[in-house]
């Protein structure tokens, strides 16, 4: 069994609004690990992650905070992700990056 540890996805926003950055692949689980966060906006702006589940309507956010110019954040948790799972990155100016890492493990999980 190959398990793969290391960047899961990653983005950075041209412009403020909400778009998915990364998706669970079929077969595949992800087991979200740690997310890092930094406004490079000249401004301070809301940033928030999520994930969603679209075949459900679930959305959980794991992280939301309002940065100031060129602040940092983190979480640290274990989030497991099935197939077509999907993290979201929402900011309300450009410049918000994100960094999600983890472990991608082969098969569907419960």
């Amino acid at each position: 069994m190959t398990v793969r540890n290391g960047e899961l996805a990653s983005w950075l926003m041209g412009a403020g609004g909400n778009i998915a950055f990364g998706v669970t692949p079929t077969n595949i689980t992800w087991l979200v690990k740690d997310i890092r966060v930094e406004n490079r906006d000249a401004s301070a702006q809301e940033i928030g992650v999520y994930v969603s589940r679209p075949s459900s309507g679930v959305t959980v956010v794991l992280f939301r905070k309002t940065m100031a110019s060129n602040e940092l954040g983190s979480v640290s948790c274990l989030v497991g992700m099935g197939t077509a799972d999907e993290l979201h990155l929402f900011s309300a100016a450009a410049n918000a990056a994100v960094w999600v890492t983890g472990a991608a493990l082969p098969g569907v999980g419960p």
